[in-house]
């Protein structure tokens, strides 16, 4: 039970930091700006917001995937080679949407 505990306070602090970091940037953002810049602040938070719980799949599917790859049916050392490859997807798609969203962000933001 305790192994299991310390591996679960971690990953619950994971899924607690987004909303956390939201709420400093928004005290942030009202003591200095002031009302325009949280009504502003508002809706890109939401959508942040959302966009990472939308990718949070690809970590949760790799994590699967890689251990699966690198358990090895005789028991004895993990397939590096195989978990390398599991991996080589999911990384590969995250690069590439970052990439796009980085781009969408930086064309479709005003200047």
């Amino acid at each position: 039970k305790r192994e299991m505990m310390s591996f679960a306070i971690p990953a619950l602090g994971i899924f607690l930091t987004n909303p956390l970091l939201s709420n400093i940037d928004n005290a942030f953002v009202g003591r200095t700006v002031g009302s325009d810049g949280l009504a502003a602040l508002s809706p890109a938070t939401l959508c942040t917001d959302q966009v990472l719980y939308l990718f949070s799949f690809l970590a949760r599917a790799t994590t699967g995937l890689v251990s699966r790859a690198y358990a090895s049916p005789s028991g004895d050392s993990g397939d590096v080679e195989a978990a390398r490859e599991a991996a080589s997807a999911p990384l590969t798609v995250s690069l590439l949407c970052g990439l796009i969203l980085s781009v969408l962000y930086s064309v479709f933001t005003p200047q």
